[in-house]
């Protein structure tokens, strides 16, 4: 019963999926302190959008270019600074939810930030998510 509880999940799932697209992008915040913090037990990887906006511009990319994963221009990128801040990292994340624009979250160098959206976003499914979760 549980097995086929799951397929029809799956079926309602890949139903309601819209494709990535220009016109359906992925949505990716990236919550990071915006300069280098030295603060060790806050940001224990020194984690900043200055040091990581390099790689991740190079990941995309290669998702674009060399792997074909997506088409290109249908990832939106939005770096937002976190000031390692459990009060506002968490509402960054929240800001894009509400403007329909949070399909995945790559950061949170501060855990207590993290914490609460980690507890959160299993709840944040919505109609219109590029994102399909099981």
């Amino acid at each position: 019963m549980q097995r086929f509880f799951l397929l029809l999940l799956a079926v309602e799932n890949i139903m309601s999926y819209k494709p990535v697209s220009v016109i359906h992008p992925v949505h990716i915040i990236v919550p990071l302190p915006l300069e280098d913090v030295e603060e060790e037990l806050k940001n224990p990887f020194g984690l900043s959008i200055l040091k990581v906006k390099p790689v991740i511009d190079l990941a995309v990319d290669d998702a674009y270019r060399k792997f074909q994963y997506v088409p290109h221009d249908s990832m939106a990128i939005t770096y937002r600074d976190s000031k390692l801040s459990d009060a506002h990292g968490p509402n960054v994340a929240i800001q894009q939810l509400v403007k329909n624009r949070l399909d995945c979250i790559i950061g949170y160098a501060f855990v207590y930030a993290l914490a609460p959206v980690a507890r959160m976003c299993p709840y944040w499914q919505d109609d219109d998510s590029n994102v399909c979760a099981f």
